[in-house]
């Protein structure tokens, strides 16, 4: 790499990674291309109606479908999130004369892929996780019959919550919070919260969760003189991180609402 051929003729290393990159993607398309066509003599019904619905709108996604599917159809399809996954659930449905369903929860209602929005309009059953949810469907797609939305909440087990043995709050209580590291988890407001807290009395913060914000947040902890008194433990075990919310006093959860282009970026239910 960065080393120049010894016959200009031939081209510079560069180019000839980026031919092999090419090379590699049209070898990987053929790939596919085979394993669908061998899928296709088993299903051809359900393949041609696959690439009738797709193939001219994104042929890659039809040839994976054609590729996956299974030897006996299923009764329903199911997905989460409205991506181009929904475009995919729906078209396999159709293919399979499956009953077809789609469950929605934040960022896909709240910056909508507006194909995919009106594509989850035709499912048999529209889930979403919230009244506020629900509404928000409803003003996107005032055509859609507002009993087709259901709300559905997003749940844990119950078994895995136990009361804590936490002793109270002492001259140090802990906080702790959990989530990804990202503008709308609204962590940065939680350390500028914790600096105003700790200028009237002493407390630790503990944040559970991995992501790109990660080493903004640590600088930040250190300029509001928090380096001491907050750890980053990253992304733990399900066990782990609930035995670590055990021995707490507080939990807080800072999530906002986070313009974007395209929309606003929030969350839905937070389920921690």
């Amino acid at each position: 790499v960065g080393v120049r051929a010894i016959n200009p003729q031939l081209g510079t290393a560069a180019e000839w990674g980026a031919t092999a990159v090419a090379a590699n993607a049209h070898a990987a398309r053929a790939r596919r291309i085979r394993l669908a066509l061998r899928h296709a003599a088993h299903r051809p019904l359900a393949s041609s109606r696959i690439a009738g619905e797709l193939a001219a709108r994104d042929s890659g996604l039809a040839l994976r479908l054609i590729a996956a599917l299974p030897a006996r159809g299923p009764e329903h399809v199911h997905t989460h999130f409205g991506s181009r996954n929904v475009i995919a659930a729906r078209a396999l449905a159709r293919a399979t004369r499956a009953t077809f369903g789609v469950t929605l929860h934040a960022h896909d209602i709240f910056r909508p892929h507006r194909a995919s929005l009106c594509a989850a309009a035709d499912a048999d059953v529209l889930i979403t996780i919230s009244e506020f949810n629900r509404e928000y469907i409803r003003e996107q797609l005032p055509e859609l019959p507002f009993e087709k939305v259901r709300v559905l909440r997003s749940g844990l087990a119950s078994s895995a919550i136990r009361d804590s043995d936490a002793s109270p709050a002492g001259p140090e209580p802990m906080i702790a919070s959990v989530g990804r590291l990202v503008p709308k988890k609204g962590f940065d407001v939680l350390l500028k919260a914790v600096a105003h807290l700790r200028s009237h009395t002493r407390c630790r913060l503990t944040i559970l969760g991995e992501g790109p914000e990660r080493g903004r947040l640590e600088s930040l902890a250190k300029d509001l003189g928090l380096a001491d008194d907050v750890k980053f433990l990253g992304a733990l075990p399900n066990h782990e991180a609930l035995a670590m919310l055990d021995s707490i006093q507080i939990f807080a959860l800072a999530a906002r609402p986070v313009r974007v282009s395209g929309g606003v970026e929030l969350d839905g239910l937070p389920v921690v």
